[in-house]
């Protein structure tokens, strides 16, 4: 068992001074991935643009003119007025180039092995970054030129958003041009494994037309995996071909991308089933390794954020809260654990203590289940066109139990546990019997008092503690149910957590 992570396209640009743009900078921010339990890195080489100087896609820093005033220009127009961490990425991104080449990723793949560990590249198969800002820098030549092979063309202009803004892969020169880039990939660069990102970002064809359309997406990746074989033999050395996908297979299927196919015919290596921004705490994962062949290693991933309910505000993965995911997850089988955008910049939010216990801790299931840890009600997103993002909160509270069904992993006997509820701030009951909460059948007391809240996304709920008796929580799933117990009226539950200390 062990962590894989997902360093994404800006972060060591655009986080780290001028002065580590070097090779030392790229050793130490690598090999800082490996203070505990990490197997693999896979570093991200583009976003709409390439992060180095490629020959198939824009470079970052390509067609950006210095001005007089100080700024940068593209076309004509400030390049950097929609999004300020762009800049600084780019120019990074240019200077790591005039003093390295295209060395950049063999140092941090290099630096990888050199900690035990392995290195790999990532591409986003359709990254949407700025694309309700058509004229930032962002966007390669190939978008500018081609506006009829953009998605966009399909939605409300009159609305814009940032899903479906991506590039059209039915058509042919759009997948011509993603070919291209693989095989430079595995061209210019030595790599243990590429993933193909679908996650950034679906959709891929236009709505409805999925279906017909998925033997598209299944061609771009029948290509990268004989790539990848052409490049074993000349690295002499295995070179695994992974996907991440979304975190449903329904919903995977829903966008084209058909994973069981390209499993079973054997095109790759790995399947990482991981939500679009959110973390989903509720991954079918016994469900996704009925589906697909022994042989593929199945490697649930987590984005770095968490969020209750559709519309909900979002909170930053602690480490608490990546040990409850991880804890779920290993219970369900999972030999490794797949986090993505949890990289060192992190720090900064949840402080650089929790990051390193995440690193030390969170790779193993004995590790990650003796932690202290919370296990929450997710929203679940994969951007899939009809199926919108999805939660069973907020919830209805009213005279009959309501239900929320939660994973919690094992290995808790004789800890303490506790249910943490959370209501609507405007519509909350202020006596505390007017709640009642069940955990599988057994009433569990209220707590009028406990340690510190953790960090919650509002602050403004009225937030409910209840005792769960020993031998309630059962390993694996469990079932909260709540109600009123005094008919004042429906109120909203938004917020469940099962903590244990």
């Amino acid at each position: 068992m062990a962590l894989y992570f997902n360093e994404d396209f800006e972060n060591f640009m655009a986080n780290h001074p001028a002065g580590e743009m070097n090779e030392a900078g790229l050793r130490k921010q690598a090999g800082a991935f490996f203070l505990g339990q990490t197997r693999g890195v896979f570093f991200n080489v583009n976003a709409r643009r390439a992060c180095y100087g490629s020959q198939v896609l824009d470079p970052l820093w390509k067609n950006l003119v210095p001005g007089d005033d100080g700024k940068y220009y593209h076309r004509g127009k400030d390049a950097f007025v929609s999004c300020s961490p762009v800049l600084k990425n780019a120019l990074g991104a240019k200077m790591l180039y005039d003093r390295l080449g295209n060395k950049v990723f063999p140092i941090r793949i290099d630096e990888c092995r050199r900690q035990g560990g392995k290195g790999g590249l990532s591409m986003r198969m359709n990254d949407i970054h700025l694309c309700i800002f058509p004229e930032s820098s962002f966007h390669t030549d190939f978008w500018y030129e081609h506006p009829r092979w953009r998605l966009e063309r399909y939605l409300y202009p009159e609305y814009p958003q940032m899903d479906g803004c991506g590039l059209d892969y039915a058509v042919p020169q759009v997948r011509e041009l993603m070919k291209k880039f693989i095989a430079e990939l595995f061209e210019l660069f030595d790599m243990d494994a590429l993933e193909l990102d679908w996650m950034r970002t679906p959709p891929f064809f236009q709505e409805g037309t999925e279906e017909r359309n998925a033997p598209f997406l299944e061609e771009i990746v029948s290509f990268a995996s004989g790539k990848r074989h052409e490049a074993e033999k000349r690295f002499s050395h295995e070179i695994r071909l992974t996907v991440r996908v979304p975190s449903r297979p329904e919903e995977a299927l829903a966008a084209g991308l058909d994973v069981c196919s390209w499993a079973k015919k054997g095109l790759v290596d790995m399947v990482v089933p991981c939500a679009f921004c959110l973390a989903d705490g509720n991954i079918p994962l016994r469900v996704w390794r009925a589906l697909l062949p022994e042989k593929v290693d199945l490697v649930p991933g987590l984005d770095n954020l968490s969020c209750a309910w559709d519309g909900g505000k979002r909170m930053y993965n602690n480490a608490e809260l990546v040990f409850g995911y991880a804890a779920s997850l290993f219970h369900d089988g999972a030999k490794d654990l797949y986090l993505f955008n949890h990289m060192d910049s992190l720090k900064r939010v949840i402080g650089e203590g929790s990051y390193e216990k995440i690193l030390r801790f969170a790779g193993e299931k004995e590790s990650a289940e003796k932690q202290s840890r919370r296990h929450l009600v997710t929203a679940c997103q994969n951007l899939i066109p009809g199926i919108p993002c999805h939660s069973p909160l907020p919830l209805k509270i009213g005279e009959s139990f309501q239900r929320l069904r939660m994973e919690t992993g094992g290995n808790f006997a004789g800890r303490k546990k506790e249910i943490l509820l959370g209501f609507d701030s405007e519509k909350h009951r202020e006596k505390i019997d007017d709640f009642a909460c069940v955990l599988n059948g057994t009433p569990c007391p209220f707590l009028p008092e406990g340690k510190e809240l953790p960090e919650l996304p509002e602050n403004d709920w009225k937030v409910f503690r209840y005792a769960v008796p020993e031998g309630a929580l059962q390993e694996g799933s469990n079932v909260v149910a709540v109600r009123e117990v005094h008919e004042t009226g429906k109120t909203d539950l938004v917020w469940c957590e099962i903590d244990i200390f």
